[in-house]
C-alpha cells in the first residue's frame, strides 16, 4: 500500500470501534514497526515472502482471539 504503513488501516479499525483481528503483512520492514503494530493490537506481523503455513497459522490465531 504505497504511502501507508500497516499501522494506518489498523488504526482505522480501532477508531471505528471494530473488534477485528489485524494481521500485518509487510514487504518493507522498518526498525521498530513490528513492536508498534503488535502494541497497537495486531494479532501478527509477518514478513514477505511468507510461507502459506505461517499465514494460515496467523489467521487461525487471529480468529481464535475474537471473543
Amino acid at each position: 500500500m504505497p504511502g501507508t504503513s500497516g499501522l494506518d488501516p489498523q488504526r482505522q479499525v480501532v477508531r471505528a470501534g471494530l473488534q477485528l483481528p489485524v494481521v500485518v503483512i509487510t514487504g518493507h520492514d522498518e526498525p521498530g514497526m513490528q513492536a508498534r503494530c503488535l502494541a497497537a493490537g495486531a494479532s501478527a506481523y509477518l514478513h514477505k515472502p511468507l510461507e502459506a503455513g505461517a499465514l494460515l497459522a496467523a489467521i487461525e490465531a487471529a480468529i481464535d482471539s475474537v471473543p
